[in-house]
């Protein structure tokens, strides 16, 4: 590097909050989703037992169906492992994803 040059900085695009203002609203869009999955989660009911045992019996199909039948905004998929479960909701436009991991176990 010479002296006050800095050859790795990237080149941006004009400042344009478009796109931004679209992302972030997307992505309120993703937490409302994500409330509505923990609401059901921490409800009353067997929603979380009949959900964890799809998952663990790897019936995933079941499992995305029963968080797609909460009328979300988003796309859902789901990874999971016997300690945690991964929930990805996916902005209807692909600008933005929100990661759930949670423990189960």
């Amino acid at each position: 590097m010479i002296f006050g040059q800095n050859w790795n900085r990237e080149v941006y695009p004009p400042v344009d909050p478009a796109v931004f203002k679209k992302s972030a609203h997307y992505f309120h869009l993703l937490f409302e989703d994500a409330g509505k999955i923990t609401e059901k989660i921490t409800g009353t009911g067997t929603y979380a037992s009949k959900f964890m045992e799809h998952a663990q019996k790897n019936e995933k199909k079941e499992a995305v169906s029963m968080l797609k039948g909460l009328s979300l905004h988003s796309d859902v998929d789901i990874r999971y492992t016997p300690e945690t479960v991964s929930i990805i909701l996916i902005a209807s436009d692909q600008c933005c994803q929100l990661v759930m991991r949670l423990r189960w176990s």
